[in-house]
C-alpha cells in the first residue's frame, strides 16, 4: 500500500486484475469517497467499489506479477446491516436484487430461497422467496 500515492509513495492506482492491485484500487476507493449523507448512498458507493474490482469472465492477469489467482467474479455483495438489506449483483445480469430481511417471518424455521438463474430478479425480491429446494447447477452460469 505505501508504494501508492494515496498511501505516501509514487505509484499511480493500479488498473489491472492481479488480487493486490485490486485491492489498492478498493482501499484508495474507501478512502477518498465523501462520507455518504444516507444508507442509499453508502450501498451505492460500495456497489460502485465492489463493480470496479470485479474480475469479467475471461479477463487475463496484464500486470506482469505472474499470479495465477485470476478468477473470475460470480457476484458482488452489499449488505446493509442497520436495515437487514442484502443486495445481490450477479455477473450474468445488468440488474441489482435485494432481500429485505424484516419482511420474511423472523419466527419461521422454513428456509426460504430464490432461482437464481431467474433473469428478471430486479429490485426487492424479498416476496418472491420460496421454499428452498437444493440448486443442482452453479451459479451464475459460466458464459
Amino acid at each position: 500500500m505505501k508504494r501508492y500515492k494515496l498511501f505516501g509513495g509514487d505509484l499511480s492506482m493500479p488498473g489491472d486484475v492481479d488480487p493486490a492491485s485490486r485491492f489498492v484500487r478498493a482501499a484508495s476507493y474507501l478512502k477518498t469517497l465523501p462520507k455518504p449523507a444516507d444508507a442509499y448512498q453508502a450501498v451505492s458507493h460500495l456497489a460502485a467499489i465492489a463493480r470496479n474490482v470485479a474480475v469479467p469472465f475471461g479477463a487475463v492477469d496484464t500486470s506482469g506479477s505472474g499470479s495465477t489467482d485470476v478468477w473470475p467474479t460470480r457476484w458482488g455483495t452489499v449488505v446493509d446491516l442497520t436495515h437487514k438489506i442484502y443486495y445481490v449483483m450477479p455477473v450474468n445480469s445488468p440488474a441489482v436484487f435485494w432481500v429485505d430481511f424484516g419482511k420474511p417471518d423472523a419466527n419461521s424455521s422454513e428456509i426460504l430461497a430464490l432461482d437464481p438463474y431467474a433473469i428478471k430478479l430486479s429490485g426487492d425480491v424479498s416476496t418472491q422467496l420460496k421454499s428452498f429446494a437444493p440448486v443442482q447447477k452453479p451459479f451464475p452460469p459460466t458464459p
